[in-house]
């Protein structure tokens, strides 16, 4: 048997080419260095992204059990339990989600309620100096 060479390609073949770049491509090294690069600045930004993410959450729940009012101190409630059974599927917090766990966690801990503040109608309170003008004004009022 005799070897046999390739048919060799014909003379139009060489015209069709397309011409030669003028900027040369970039080697297989740079090109894998400047992808990994760009790779690692994106997972920067995206951990990033999530750390800032992280912290708005965060502070819409505090927000949120704020806003209902019944916690003497929202971190009672935020910093014991696991924050991602307060998010709705979305990741925003759930304001209903918040007003059960306010109600678990006071039923559990009364204690943590806000304290009334203010006038509760018990003690002395301010009047008259005599209490005998008193009773002659509700006398006379009366009588007339």
């Amino acid at each position: 048997m005799r070897f046999r060479a390739p048919p060799r390609r014909p003379v139009w073949w060489r015209a069709r080419r397309p011409p030669p770049r003028a900027e040369p491509r970039p080697s297989r090294a740079s090109t894998s260095s400047n992808s990994r690069k760009e790779n690692a600045d994106r997972r920067k930004r995206a951990e990033e992204l999530e750390g800032r993410n992280a912290k708005l959450v965060a502070e819409l729940l505090r927000a949120e059990v704020v806003a209902d009012g019944r916690l003497a101190d929202p971190a009672d409630l935020l910093d014991g339990a696991d924050t991602t059974t307060l998010l709705d599927d979305d990741g925003a917090p759930d304001p209903e989600k918040v007003k059960t766990a306010v109600t678990e966690l006071l039923t559990r801990k009364p204690h943590y309620a806000k304290r009334i503040s203010g006038d509760v109608g018990q003690g002395a309170r301010p009047g008259p100096a005599d209490p005998n003008e008193e009773l002659w004004g509700i006398i006379q009022s009366r009588t007339r």
